[in-house]
């Protein structure tokens, strides 16, 4: 039966215009909005349905078996998940009078969890080492930003947008604590970042450079006067350059990627016996079950050595 405010004949694209203003107003992060973009231009390219009536579990279930094969399923079940939201959203503001859950009908790939991508100490110490080497710039502002920039990724394990943006002020060396503001983060929430007595040096020699330039632009990391931060278009394309320089000159086979650094953070700090809840709060999870999933691997060794600590007889 259709909605009396929205007939099931309605355009689905006009609807999904709708939704993109409701992701404005809730203030979706960039990347969230990205990512519903990415999966409506997949779920459209493989199902071609105009009508919203056409919006159905057959058609969700169809999308699947289109695109299974030819994308992991990890990300079919990112894809689905958005999808779910929106199923949730058009139910909200009326357009679907059907309240089942439609999701229980649709034949969802399995994910096996490989684990989480980091890059291996070796690696790192090679990535370190390449950065802060790098003479190949015109200025020396340009080196330190690329240093300090770089640095904060691997040191801070922060996201790739939320390293990028931010804020000048929301930096303070005294206290070794750095701000990020709630528009910017993943739960939508202010937050704050330690920095670590090895990018402390970086950091702070950056900013006394970046700050005698005397120019007013209030992000961190900029590459321009504009009153903007320091682009995607530009992070990606040094990061690309320093892949491929890894892979020719040192053969490294860790994958070099801004989010594999942060992996690196959650990885190596639970194997060097820092306790969890201590390493949710440097990643910033909203919960503990999330940092158990990825970071918490307990193997053959790990229970040998965890059996091996029980001394009841204090022997």
């Amino acid at each position: 039966m259709d909605s009396p405010l929205f007939p099931q004949k309605s355009s689905l694209s006009e609807i999904i215009e709708k939704f993109k203003n409701y992701q404005q107003v809730k203030n979706f992060s960039e990347a969230n909005k990205k990512h519903y973009k990415k999966t409506f231009n997949a779920f459209f390219k493989a199902v071609p349905i105009q009508l919203l009536d056409e919006f159905t579990p057959e058609s969700i279930n169809n999308f699947i078996y289109r695109r299974s094969g030819t994308i992991k399923n990890v990300t079919i079940m990112s894809y689905l998940k958005d999808l779910r939201a929106f199923y949730n959203w058009l139910i909200k503001k009326k357009y679907k009078t059907d309240t089942s859950d439609w999701f229980e009908e649709i034949d969802q790939p399995v994910v096996i969890n490989e684990g989480i991508k980091y890059i291996s100490r070796e690696d790192l110490a090679i990535f370190h080492n390449h950065v802060m080497m790098n003479r190949k710039f015109e200025t020396e502002f340009q080196m330190y930003l690329y240093q300090a920039i770089f640095m904060t990724y691997m040191w801070c394990g922060t996201r790739f947008n939320e390293t990028r943006k931010i804020l000048r002020k929301n930096v303070e060396l005294e206290n070794r604590i750095i701000w990020l503001e709630a528009a910017d983060t993943k739960s939508k929430r202010k937050d704050k970042v330690p920095i670590h007595s090895n990018l402390y040096p970086i950091l702070k020699k950056y900013i006394q450079c970046r700050d005698a330039q005397k120019i007013d632009n209030p992000y961190l990391f900029f590459y321009t006067t504009k009153d903007r931060p320091i682009s995607e278009k530009t992070l990606r394309r040094w990061m690309e350059k320093i892949k491929t320089t890894m892979k020719t000159m040192y053969h490294v086979k860790s994958p070099i990627r801004f989010h594999a650094m942060r992996h690196s953070l959650g990885h190596f700090s639970i194997k060097d016996g820092v306790d969890l809840p201590t390493v949710q709060k440097l990643l910033r999870h909203s919960s503990p079950d999330i940092t158990t999933k990825y970071y918490v691997h307990t193997g053959n060794k790990e229970l040998l050595e965890g059996i091996e600590r029980y001394n009841p007889l204090g022997l």
